[in-house]
């Protein structure tokens, strides 16, 4: 067993008092194999966009993964292949955006938005329906289409 499992106390007790639960971060990450692994070892501690916001190989992601037994967390040696390899595959190098899942956090990384800009984008999302196209996204008040037409690549709606 690797050592980073366990849902520490407090941190659960810091997600309840921010206000935070788990269950409601499983709809910003991707589908997939390993999903609710992932939502129940990582979600459990973190909002996703804590972690969906990088792009990582798998020897990044297993950094990450070590990092996290550092700090006390455990997982079993049968999970830890499957959330790598969940991780790398949908937050790897290559991966895109997905601009109708992104949390915050991982909108405005990836797009280099300002905080505000972010927020902004997930609220409009959230108001008006998935985005269709990146002439939808512009539509969003305060976004500079200029800087975001270099990104449409990385943008997978």
């Amino acid at each position: 067993m690797r050592n980073w499992a366990a849902i520490p106390a407090a941190c659960a007790a810091i997600l309840l008092a921010a206000g935070n639960k788990p269950e409601e971060q499983v709809r910003f990450l991707a589908e997939g194999e390993a999903k609710m692994v992932v939502a129940r070892r990582c979600a459990s501690c973190h909002t996703a966009g804590n972690f969906t916001k990088f792009r990582k190989d798998e020897a990044g992601w297993e950094q990450v993964m070590g990092d996290m037994a550092n700090r006390g967390a455990e997982i079993p040696d049968d999970d830890y292949d499957g959330i790598v390899a969940y991780l790398v595959r949908n937050y790897g190098p290559s991966a895109k955006l997905v601009i109708n899942r992104a949390p915050v956090e991982e909108v405005g990384k990836l797009l280099e938005l300002s905080k505000e800009q972010a927020k902004a984008v997930v609220a409009w999302r959230e108001a008006n329906g998935a985005f269709r196209s990146l002439e939808d996204l512009v539509k969003v008040p305060g976004l500079d289409a200029r800087k975001l037409e270099p990104k449409r690549e990385m943008l997978a709606f």
